[in-house]
């Protein structure tokens, strides 16, 4: 499979450009500090239904909560490839049991300041990368 170096730059440069016209509340030490931690936690997420907004695509991704290099550049899965973390937008995080789902937020809360929203109905945390 060829990648056409055009579309990818003008892919990148239209999330330049849409990441550059809202307020981020992460940064790649925060996107590593988050990863590493939900990855080592023993809290039970539907993992194969994580999905993630990429800033300036409509199109959301399916995703493993990874941090691919260990310096919280990338995360993804191997369909979709990897993701830059400084183009997500949010990522849902579906639960079975509000029970894991309080766990994660209280994991998050215990790391710093994270922007997340819960949806008790839908038993989702959402955690934003832009807003």
């Amino acid at each position: 499979m060829s990648i056409d170096r055009k579309k990818l730059e003008k892919y990148y440069m239209r999330c330049e450009h849409a990441a550059s016209l809202k307020g981020s509340y992460m940064n790649y030490s925060k996107w590593s500090k988050l990863l590493k931690a939900i990855s080592d936690s023993d809290i039970q997420f539907l993992p194969n239904q994580v999905r993630l907004k990429v800033i300036g695509d409509d199109n959301p991704y399916m995703v493993s909560l990874v941090d691919y290099y260990g310096n919280g550049t990338c995360t993804g899965d191997g369909v979709s490839g990897t993701i830059k973390t400084k183009h997500i937008e949010h990522i849902i995080i579906p639960f079975n049991s509000i029970i894991e789902l309080t766990r994660m937020k209280d994991l998050i809360d215990g790391l710093g300041k994270y922007e997340c929203e819960i949806d008790p109905e839908k038993i989702t945390l959402t955690i934003f990368g832009y807003r």
